[in-house]
């Protein structure tokens, strides 16, 4: 991959760490173009000292044959600024290779990534036989929490809660499997097993969410555009989940022709964008219940919440997105 490095505004030592420093982070990109030809790629690095605030600008413009992707960040630390804006970039790789198999069609089995086993307390004294009893044990569960992980970040993207692409799926993932890990307990099997999962995953998503805000408020705010989606809503749903979601609100004809095709995924849509807008305990209720399949008992547990109040928000939710749908469709629904 070809790599240019463009500065300015910086002193000539300046220019010499932004370079070297950006080389060497050039590898964890380049090691996700392997389906790509050497020279179908090119990379370039703008390196900018904002002087007035004492900061630096570093965007990452990766060009492939079929997108252009950008990841721009600014610190005070310019070793900093060029982490964050090649996260940005490696985040952004990784949707985008998901989103092109999944439309081609192609089925990927979601495997236990490299897990930082230094993490893992002494006391657990994890042997090195154990990973593939636990791999074996944790396998089954990972594509479905995978996806539920996936559909709150959308949501609180959605909301602008947090910008595209800052909170990562996979680490998030990888966070639960270390906790997993951690607290192993052979007693815990089956549903038992899956709702703990869940309510870890939860708790991973709601201090991943609070800690990007907390620093947030520590960064440098630059001007950047609006980065279109690169994937649907309906990228992060089986067609069973599709299904419960929309038989909360029933069409007058369920005949499966092109038209009602084609209005089943507007109206899909149209709920799931009204979702993103009700409370988010509420809504992570309607989600474990409707889609997930976790009954109210198990969700008051994950939620640490009385029965009655999680029983309350999920009516409360099937009652607002079929009024809501009512208003925007009229009686056709």
């Amino acid at each position: 991959m070809e790599v240019k490095i463009f500065t300015k505004e910086m002193s000539e030592a300046e220019v010499k760490k932004v370079k070297e420093y950006s080389m060497a982070k050039v590898p964890a990109i380049e090691s996700l173009l392997q389906h790509f030809a050497p020279d179908a790629a090119n990379l370039r690095i703008n390196a900018e000292k904002l002087g007035r605030r004492s900061a630096y600008k570093v965007e990452f413009v990766l060009h492939l044959p079929s997108k252009i992707i950008i990841g721009e960040e600014a610190s005070h630390e310019i070793t900093k600024a060029v982490d964050l804006a090649k996260d940005r970039i490696v985040r952004q790789l990784k949707k985008h290779e998901e989103l092109l198999r999944s439309k081609h069609g192609k089925k990927h089995k979601l495997n236990i990534k490299e897990i930082d086993y230094d993490k893992i307390p002494a006391v657990t004294e994890l042997k090195p036989k154990n990973k593939d009893i636990f791999a074996d044990i944790l396998q089954p569960h990972l594509v479905k929490l995978n996806k539920f992980i996936k559909r709150e970040i959308f949501h609180n993207e959605s909301l602008d809660i947090i910008p595209q692409d800052v909170v990562e799926s996979e680490s998030i993932l990888n966070d639960v499997i270390l906790d997993f890990y951690a607290n192993y307990n052979p007693q815990m099997k089956g549903k038992a097993l899956e709702q703990w999962l869940y309510t870890v995953a939860i708790s991973k998503i709601r201090t991943a969410i609070d800690e990007y805000k907390e620093e947030d408020m520590k960064e440098i705010p630059i001007e950047e555009e609006a980065v279109p989606r690169t994937s649907e809503i309906e990228d992060y749903f089986e067609e069973k989940e599709i299904e419960n979601v929309m038989n909360e609100v029933p069409m007058e004809s369920d005949e499966e022709t092109p038209e009602n095709i084609s209005s089943k995924k507007e109206l899909f849509r149209f709920l799931m964008a009204e979702l993103s807008k009700v409370d988010a305990k509420k809504r992570e209720a309607f989600i474990l219940n409707k889609m997930e399949g976790f009954v109210a008992a198990q969700i008051s547990e994950m939620q640490h919440r009385p029965l009655k109040s999680v029983t309350m928000d999920i009516e409360f939710v099937q009652k607002v997105l079929a009024e809501r749908a009512k208003e925007e469709f009229g009686e056709e629904v």
